[in-house]
């Protein structure tokens, strides 16, 4: 298969035809009242490239050295700057849409990623994306939007047109209907009221981060409280296991990778995408910590823009430390790029997923867990592509809260896709939950939040060394 093959039959209709809905709607307004007229933002960052030399000529270099000027069969794509603002301001006040199509392409609700898709996978698109100032910027535009994605103006698209029609209903259901032999409604599954407008919802994000009903997505092997708790080295078998030792999912998402003996530092940007502990939680307070995780184990998974956005948290116990930390928007490593070995990666940030942890907007939260088996664990939102907010918990932020119980919700994330990873030191020994090893199956389902992730086996030394407190 050819490279434009490779890139364009994975998601041709959906991109093409959201490109030219807007590609459209900016000729028809600009025929009609002749110059457009930016949104503050979009003129702030417009005014930011025109004015910086190196900017500007990286943002002209990023579309042309997409290697064709139409896309495979023709239709015409974003070919410059001007466009492109031009189409950032349109979405200002418009809320992603259902397609069936999309869906299934993998690019249902990324708007924005469509636009930058192709130029952020060329050499120059790389290093325009990962300019600090142009994420500045892309903060403003994404908090913007986010503005507009809270009102009841974007209820236009939570209707039984779009995202409530009947398609789109049996997609969403099956993707959270996770238990086998078990099949419910999207009105089963989420909290929602059919009978009202919208299922009484109040907004597109009220619709994004909706909730499940109680008894849909229980906590495997709940924490029983303190004072009844029992010690992990009692020599229990599988059936008696110890709940605390039990580590659950924090998110709805699916596997992509499970790496052992990670560094402190490693070149996490080649093929591979070896795992870097301290840019990770770098810059951050919680970077000290660093080296409590070094030779530890990551696990990482995806959340698509059509699952479950909240977190819960992996086990009971306290929080040491948090933080969020703006970095990138819509970077990708040059190895997912045109020049790459494998050619682009179609669907954006699929194979880049290793890497963001590192650049991309994330939010940060560290537990001294209960359990001494399991130690400090790391868990970290990581922003994707649409993602305007990583958002923890109020009361953690406030520091009302310092502990957490597993199962609780802990944050969640706001417009698009997302992909979190969990830290382990290098004494907790862990037992994996088959379904949830990376690349055992070869089609992942999700993995269900709060169901068992892994089991804590006994640690040599049974005392957890005490950890600095940088709360």
């Amino acid at each position: 298969m050819t490279l434009k093959q490779r890139l364009y039959s994975n998601s041709p209709v959906p991109r093409k035809d959201w490109l030219g809905h807007v590609l459209d709607s900016i000729h028809e307004q600009g025929s009609v009242d002749g110059e457009i007229s930016l949104d503050p933002v979009v003129q702030e960052f417009k005014d930011l490239i025109e004015g910086d030399s190196t900017l500007r000529m990286l943002a002209g270099s990023m579309f042309h050295e997409v290697p064709y000027h139409d896309d495979p069969v023709g239709n015409p794509q974003v070919r410059e700057p001007d466009t492109m603002f031009k189409m950032i301001n349109h979405l200002l006040t418009e809320a992603p849409r259902w397609s069936d199509q999309a869906y299934d392409a993998g690019h249902v609700g990324l708007p924005l990623n469509t636009i930058f898709n192709w130029p952020m996978a060329t050499p120059s698109g790389h290093a325009f994306f990962l300019h600090p100032k142009v994420n500045v910027q892309l903060k403003k535009i994404l908090k913007k939007w986010e503005q507009y994605l809270s009102t009841p103006d974007s209820l236009n698209v939570v209707s039984k047109s779009d995202w409530l029609s009947p398609s789109a209903r049996r997609s969403l259901a099956e993707d959270a209907n996770l238990v086998p032999g078990k099949s419910y409604t999207f009105e089963e599954i989420y909290i929602c009221d059919p009978t009202k407008p919208h299922h009484g919802w109040k907004s597109w994000d009220d619709f994004f981060v909706r909730e499940f009903r109680p008894s849909v997505r229980p906590v495997h092997f709940p924490d029983p409280p303190i004072a009844t708790r029992w010690s992990s080295s009692t020599g229990r078998g599988p059936r008696d296991q110890d709940p605390t030792a039990v580590i659950v999912s924090p998110c709805e998402a699916k596997p992509f990778a499970l790496r052992t003996r990670v560094n402190e530092c490693d070149s996490f940007w080649l093929k591979g995408q070896p795992y870097s502990v301290r840019e990770m939680l770098s810059p951050s307070p919680l970077e000290s910590m660093s080296d409590h995780f070094t030779g530890g184990t990551i696990y990482q998974a995806f959340l698509g823009p059509t699952t479950y956005h909240r977190w819960h948290a992996p086990v009971s116990g306290i929080i040491r430390g948090h933080a969020t930390i703006d970095g990138t928007y819509f970077s990708a490593p040059p190895l997912t790029g045109f020049p790459g070995p494998e050619g682009p990666d179609p669907t954006a940030q699929d194979r880049a997923q290793g890497y963001l942890p590192h650049v991309a907007t994330r939010a940060i939260m560290i537990i001294e867990a209960d359990n001494p088996d399991i130690g400090l664990v790391c868990f970290i939102a990581v922003g994707m592509v649409e993602i305007s907010s990583c958002e923890i918990d109020p009361q953690i932020v406030s520091g009302d809260k310092v502990r957490v119980q597993k199962g609780e919700p802990t944050g969640m994330f706001h417009y698009g896709g997302s992909t979190y990873c969990l830290i382990f030191q290098k004494e907790a020994r862990l037992n994996w939950v088959g379904e949830c090893i990376p690349h055992v199956h070869e089609f992942h389902k999700n993995v269900a939040v709060n169901s068992a992730l892994a089991f804590a086996q006994p640690r040599e030394k049974k005392r957890l060394e005490a950890c600095v407190d940088c709360s």
